[in-house]
């Protein structure tokens, strides 16, 4: 069964780059680009996460965050600081 990013088990070209597979197919989600030394600037109180995992500096990192979070050891907690973030909407661009 195909939905669109995977042929035969490997992602499309197109898709290969920013495709997050997490174990199993996450139906299209892209997540947002964030090299090693972006991911140092941005302040610890952009995080959602302990040990500064789970970035929540743009709407993206958010939503990502949100579905990620059952990976997290307190997912509760990643979800409720991403969430919010997003509520708030200040600072978010992607």
């Amino acid at each position: 069964m195909s939905h669109g990013l995977i042929m035969s088990g490997k992602v499309r070209p197109e898709f290969a780059r920013n495709a997050c597979l997490c174990g199993r197919f996450s139906f299209g989600l892209l997540m947002a680009k964030l090299t090693q030394k972006a991911r140092a600037k941005i302040p610890s109180s952009q995080f959602a996460g302990p040990n500064r995992s789970f970035p929540i500096n743009n709407a993206a990192h958010a939503r990502a965050a949100i579905m990620l979070s059952k990976f997290a050891p307190d997912p509760a907690a990643v979800k409720a600081k991403a969430e919010a973030k997003l509520k708030k909407g200040k600072g978010l661009l992607g």
